[in-house]
């Protein structure tokens, strides 16, 4: 019978990225369902014996364990599109997405297995995550960067659940689903590829899979162990484009929002007006994202990009629009309330 796959994009330029790599595949090696697949594409790593490595790492279990190597380096999108395509390819019912240097806890996929199982109409699963150092001790909350904290609030106080989510992702929640807890159907990840960006490209993909219909579960216990390394402020992306970091990801962003909208258009119920208000909130929502990480040239940005939109819904509605009360939004025939968020 086909199997689950683990897809899980790789780039080691340090001796620590290998090591986190072994533990990753230690991890996956320790699941309690030994019902798996998983495939390593490697992303062109610059180690000049990085295929004896990758082989060696194969060795362990040459059964399920299998490796791609690229020739370019285009980050881990078009990396896990790779493997998207590999599972594909041999009927595998769903992918487990999981990053090279995090942990999988021992029944994430039992766990995922149950729920595809027990819910046919969920082609989405998520859950939250606990957060660990280089020596795999866990973190302290408070010490976490803002983003990291949004995530794991948002995973307490209602999180993101059923049909037609992506509205509470994009103008409430903000990011959600960390990459390592999640599982798709096969069909639904060959479908909605990530874009080939080294910032917010899992973003970007969940919000296009989720704008599309998909109905979305949320397990309330971790599946995974981010880590996080002590020497390292925030994400390893974030050190390597510096400010540049935020500046693409708005950008990467922006353009998630705009398709996802236009799914959702397409599917109906959304009218011009409240488009408009949409993307506004969506603007205010960034903004918030922004003055978290102390980026307040980006919050500002976003906040006059918020304001233009109440000009543009004043020129289409027959009165004058104001959005200080809550908003209603038909959506495939369901309404949907999004909360007005408060301008700085």
């Amino acid at each position: 019978m086909p199997r689950p796959v683990f897809v899980i994009p790789h780039y080691s330029a340090t001796e620590s990225s290998w090591r986190f790599l072994d533990r990753a595949v230690s991890s996956i090696l320790e699941q309690t369902d030994p019902d798996w697949d998983a495939v390593i594409i490697d992303d062109c790593s610059p180690s000049s014996d990085k295929t004896a490595r990758l082989q060696e790492l194969q060795a362990r279990d040459s059964g399920r364990l299998h490796i791609i190597e690229k020739n370019t380096n285009e980050g881990p999108g078009s990396s896990r599109n790779i493997g998207v395509a590999w599972a594909a390819e041999r009927r595998a019912p769903f992918v487990l997405f999981h990053d090279a240097d995090d942990l999988a806890q021992q029944d994430r996929l039992r766990v995922t297995r149950e729920y595809f199982q027990r819910r046919p109409d969920v082609d989405f699963l998520y859950s939250t995550f606990e957060v660990v150092n280089e020596r795999e001790e866990p973190v302290p909350t408070h010490t976490l960067t803002s983003s990291i904290q949004e995530i794991l609030n948002g995973h307490v106080i209602n999180p993101v659940e059923g049909r037609d989510q992506w509205l509470r992702v994009a103008v409430e929640k903000g990011y959600t689903t960390w990459t390592s807890t999640v599982a798709v159907r096969t069909e639904l990840a060959a479908a909605h590829p990530f874009p080939t960006t080294f910032v917010s490209e899992d973003s970007h993909a969940w919000l296009r899979m989720l704008a599309a219909g998909t109905t979305v579960a949320f397990a309330d216990t971790p599946l995974s162990r981010r880590r996080i390394c002590s020497s390292v402020n925030g994400s390893t992306t974030r050190q390597r484009y510096g400010s540049d970091f935020y500046w693409i990801k708005l950008a990467v962003d922006l353009d998630a929002f705009s398709r996802a909208l236009e799914f959702a258009r397409l599917r109906g119920g959304i009218s011009d007006l409240d488009e408009i208000e949409l993307r506004r909130r969506f603007h205010l929502r960034q903004a918030e994202t922004m003055a978290r990480e102390r980026h307040e040239r980006g919050a500002d940005l976003c906040r006059g990009l918020a304001a233009l939109a109440l000009l543009e819904a004043n020129v289409v509605a027959p009165r004058p629009y104001a959005s200080s009360h809550d908003d209603r939004f038909a959506i495939d025939g369901h309404a949907h309330t999004v909360a007005a968020q408060p301008s700085r």
